[in-house]
């Protein structure tokens, strides 16, 4: 049996024994090379969700290209069972419990210090949870000041697409981040090659603990406010490298040695939300919201926006010394995804990132027809620019045009 085969197959048992299963078929087209990688691909995704009230969840995701090095993806997202109507024990993130405005928001600010699943396509990214106990003082969420503590002896990285690292260079999937490929040794450019020390990553990198604590307040019926503390490893390594050169019979390179580290940080971060009231039929309920974290890392920033069902804009930024281009650097976003039609079956959306210190874009549009309660399609394009450096310039051969064909099963 082919392995295409046997994924559908898996697929099929998965959506006709869960509650509730999202199955979509993701054809594509890049408009420019990227080394070996194919100029088309097939991405095949599924999404299952059991969940019995509130005494238990699961939440699982696999995706997965057919072509090429078949990238893919897969996390068991929430994994938790209640203890007690505030006690969770399990794989749940903090800001699910207390209904934290950014707990759907990966793309946000506060996220960035957040470990998340970033998939293998750039619209995948998801918060992942901690695996641990979950404390939450308020679980019907209707008291206004509510508190709760999470700790988990274990950590899981951020994740996203693939990138291969050997002695021979670097092969980074097409939206996998490329690390240098030549170095500078006395004036003179030499490739490089990579060994990566896994001997210690179970000590340095699995088994490290997390504490996060955090409060809701509501100051009035228009007004509330979250504040978070935690302290956890960085979500993105930070590599402790050495190397040597290398020299063959043909040839003289030079070889790094990488060994990743996630040194341990304290988080603080605050959010605001207000609610403006319901300005009319078309604008419907808008919101402000405010921002901003300080890292123990010397690292900080803001977000400022607005936001109603339909349009969400906000401009981020990030204060710190940084060697590498990074996601929220001077960062303006915009998104319109407004519903029309009897059934509100037709959806345009328009998406725009634009960073405004460096010469990076990324530009997202389409159309998506509800057909029914059961299947959906979506069509669109993405555009991305800039300078080869910046963080979504290094992405502008990766002009895409896809066609997505969706189904859902259960409640």
């Amino acid at each position: 049996m082919s392995r295409i085969g046997a994924v559908f197959i898996l697929i099929w048992v998965l959506m006709n024994s869960a509650a509730a299963s999202t199955f979509t078929l993701k054809p594509h087209a890049y408009g420019g090379d990227r080394n070996s990688e194919v100029r088309s691909q097939l991405v095949l995704d599924t999404q299952q969700h059991w969940k019995s009230s509130e005494q238990s969840e699961v939440a699982l995701h696999w995706s997965g290209e057919i072509q090429g090095r078949r990238d893919f993806s897969f996390d068991i997202d929430r994994a938790w069972t209640a203890l007690t109507p505030s006690v969770k024990l399990g794989r749940i993130h903090p800001w699910d419990l207390s209904a934290h405005p950014d707990r759907g928001r990966p793309y946000g600010f506060l996220a960035q210090a957040q470990t998340r699943n970033l998939g293998i396509l750039p619209e995948d990214a998801r918060l992942t949870g901690l695996l641990g106990l979950h404390y939450w003082s308020d679980s019907e969420n209707s008291k206004s000041l509510a508190f709760g503590f999470s700790a988990s002896p274990f950590f899981i990285p951020t994740m996203g697409s693939e990138v291969t690292l050997s002695r021979s260079g670097s092969s980074p999937a097409r939206f996998g981040r490329r690390p240098p490929g030549f170095v500078t040794v006395s004036g003179v450019t030499l490739p490089l090659g990579y060994e990566i020390d896994k001997s210690r990553i179970w000590e340095e990198v699995v088994f490290q603990p997390q504490i996060f604590g955090q409060l809701r307040l509501q100051y009035s019926p228009d007004l509330t406010g979250w504040l978070s503390i935690s302290r956890s490893p960085l979500a993105d390594p930070v590599p402790e490298t050495s190397g040597y050169l290398n020299v063959t019979s043909s040839d003289i390179g030079a070889i790094a040695q990488v060994r990743p580290k996630f040194p341990e940080t304290w988080t603080g971060s605050i959010a605001h939300i207000y609610a403006f009231g319901d300005l009319g039929s078309k604008i419907r309920q808008v919101n402000g919201f405010v921002t901003a974290q300080l890292r123990s890392n010397h690292s900080s920033g803001l977000e400022l926006g607005l936001r109603n069902p339909s349009v969400e804009v906000s401009l981020m930024n990030e204060f710190g010394m940084y060697e590498s281009a990074r996601y929220a650097d001077l960062l303006l976003q915009a998104s319109l995804s407004p519903h029309f039609g009897e059934r509100e079956q037709w959806s345009p959306y328009a998406k725009l990132k634009r960073q405004l210190h460096q010469d990076g874009v990324w530009i997202n549009c389409g159309l998506t027809y509800i057909w029914s309660q059961e299947m959906s399609i979506d069509n669109g394009i993405d555009l991305f620019g800039g300078d080869q450096n910046a963080y979504y310039g290094e992405w502008r051969t990766n002009d895409r045009i896809y066609l997505n064909f969706t189904w859902r099963t259960g409640s």
